[in-house]
């Protein structure tokens, strides 16, 4: 099962007791202004009721309550002991009322419990952090295995025909974990939507992009159809109507797009949130809507860009297009200019250069800070807090000759967003100890530093510095 689920940080923390089944949806609508109190009890009678379904073996309760774009991480289904989780190499089948019928035939004795915690309502979504156990008796073993399985997870809930309904479930991140849940999580909605392209399932691609979707005519024109071939003809508008004309004149298509590494900049996500990425566009097809013969026809590899945009708990895909070049500004020279301009700027005590360079997403690393000598750093418990350049304020009035190196090690760059390793040298003198002290981090050599840049439409900002992995 995919991990498609977003996610952000609980809004409210309200503990929310277990309590007896009532999943009828003649509670008052969520997400229509019903206010919170009413929304947080139809939310609460939705979490009991798939409670007490998944107890009673109610499959048609997990019917009503599931969205159609529900998606079950295959870390949670792994608990649920079935034929296939329990093979020698487990999985989870796609279809989770299949997996869950499954799971109804072949357990006896199952008690299962959810207990909310953390609960975030905005509009029509809301967020429900919850304990997680479960306890069963597996009858396909001989004899029977009765076993346990107790976790943390975060459950997403949409407002739909008058009832909350769950579109995903997945274990609760934490941090970094966060970050890598939400890139797997596109690159799992990119990977169905070309399986649904090249199945030609039209209702299932469609589901994978947003009502707004901006379609580029030249990603259109590489399709041929009629239409497409007709210069300067009126291409069909939306999603559905294109592909349906895709579909109906060609055989064999196969379309690829293979993504580029990408960042989400931000430890939050929210919904109206967007992710660009570049993806390498691969496309092959028989073209079947001429007066001739089936013609066979490819487009090589080339760059376009995708955008994908947090609609009601999923991430869907915004925009489509061909890549424009970027700006010279947006160069690896240009950026290579930018990381010397930063070890230059520390090294001056230019608090000013420090600003324009650093994004307004970018916080202080606690592990970067500690190789400072500062009051906050040399605290017990350190204490150098989260904000970059109030932080390098303090290492500037506290310390002098500093001299910090940033040599680049790699440099990989995906359209506005950069990745690039740097290795990292420091020497300073702290002024507030008597007498003054010179220092070095680390004492010899140097150590690897992890950066990400963004383009800003003028120049590259840094969003995010850390120690590499492994430091």
């Amino acid at each position: 099962m995919k991990a498609r689920c977003p996610f952000w940080s609980a809004l409210t923390a309200l503990l929310l007791s277990a309590s007896c089944m009532s999943g009828s949806p003649g509670a008052p609508v969520p997400g229509a202004g019903a206010g919170e109190a009413a929304e947080l009890a139809a939310l609460q009678r939705t979490l009991n009721g798939l409670e007490s379904a998944v107890n009673a073996k109610d499959l048609n309760y997990l019917r009503e309550t599931f969205s159609s774009l529900f998606r079950m991480d295959g870390n949670v289904g792994l608990r649920f002991y079935t034929s296939t989780t329990t093979a020698d190499t487990p999985s989870v089948p796609d279809d989770e009322l299949v997996f869950f019928n499954s799971f109804f035939e072949q357990n006896e004795n199952i008690q299962f419990r959810l207990t909310a915690s953390n609960t975030s309502i905005l509009g029509s979504v809301a967020t429900v952090s919850v304990q997680f156990l479960l306890s069963a008796t597996y009858v396909l073993e001989v004899p029977p295995l009765s076993y346990q399985a107790e976790a943390s997870d975060l459950m997403v809930f949409v407002a739909q025909d008058g009832r909350w309904k769950l579109t995903s479930w997945r274990p609760d991140p934490t941090g970094e974990d966060r970050q890598t849940y939400e890139r797997q999580r596109i690159l799992d909605q990119l990977a169905a939507l070309v399986d649904a392209l090249n199945a030609r399932q039209l209702d299932e691609a469609a589901a994978l992009t947003a009502p707004w979707l901006n379609l580029d005519e030249g990603v259109q024109r590489l399709f041929r159809t009629q239409t497409t071939l007709s210069p300067g003809s009126t291409l069909p508008e939306g999603f559905q109507e294109f592909f349906s004309e895709v579909f109906a004149q060609n055989q064999d298509l196969q379309v690829t797009l293979s993504a580029n590494p990408f960042y989400i900049l931000g430890q939050e996500t929210k919904p109206g949130d967007r992710v660009s990425l570049t993806a390498y566009f691969s496309l092959a097809a028989v073209y079947t809507g001429g007066t001739g013969a089936p013609e066979a026809y490819s487009v090589e590899a080339e760059l376009h860009e995708l955008v994908f945009e947090m609609v009601q708990g999923s991430w869907l895909l915004a925009t489509w297009r061909r890549q424009v070049a970027p700006p010279p500004q947006a160069s690896a020279e240009a950026l290579r200019a930018r990381i010397a301009a930063l070890a230059a700027a520390i090294s001056a005590e230019d608090v000013a250069g420090l600003d324009s360079i650093a994004s307004g997403l970018l916080t202080l690393n606690s592990a970067l800070a500690l190789r400072f000598r500062t009051t906050s750093t040399l605290a017990d418990p350190p204490a150098p807090g989260s904000d970059f350049s109030a932080f390098f304020e303090e290492v500037f009035a506290e310390n002098e000759n500093l001299l910090v190196t940033l040599d680049i090690i790699s440099l990989q760059l995906n359209g506005t967003v950069a990745d690039c390793t740097v290795s990292f040298s420091l020497a300073a003198t702290y002024l507030l100890t008597a007498p003054t002290e010179d220092y070095c981090y680390p004492e010899e050599g140097t150590v690897d530093d992890s950066m990400v840049w963004e383009f800003d439409g003028s120049s590259w900002r840094l969003a995010i510095w850390q120690p590499a992995p492994g430091e």
